[in-house]
């Protein structure tokens, strides 16, 4: 069985088109094995929209890492991560809910108006 680390520090080097999707070194270390393969793969067969998606997500989900694990050349492991990751999706999570919540709150107020024009 491989461990984690071994696939995190596994990662080969980062494509060129990559820098030009938005990815850098520090990033690029500091993701997964995951995907650093999804990366290459986005990169090999010219899924440019899809590969910047993805940089901009994983971006996000570094922004969720602690001090330490966002100095340059810091090796975050696997669990850190994911953490970080999770973290990232309640945040999103939240940010719908609210909009959810605020674009209800709008319609209500609309109909309220309508109603009360009708009167």
């Amino acid at each position: 069985m491989r461990s984690a680390t071994v696939a995190v520090s596994a990662a080969s080097e980062m494509p060129d088109a990559l820098a030009d999707w938005g990815c850098d070194a520090e990033l690029w270390k500091m993701i997964p094995f995951g995907s650093n393969r999804d990366l290459e793969r986005y990169a090999r067969t010219g899924k440019e929209e899809l590969g910047r998606n993805r940089i901009a997500t994983l971006r996000e989900i570094s922004t969720f890492l602690d001090d330490d694990n966002r100095k340059p050349g810091a090796v975050v492991e696997p669990e850190t991560w994911f953490t970080a990751q999770k973290a990232w999706e309640a945040s999103e999570t939240a940010k719908k809910e609210a909009e959810k919540a605020r674009l209800k709150a709008e319609k209500k107020a609309a109909r309220e108006a309508a109603n009360a024009a009708k009167s």
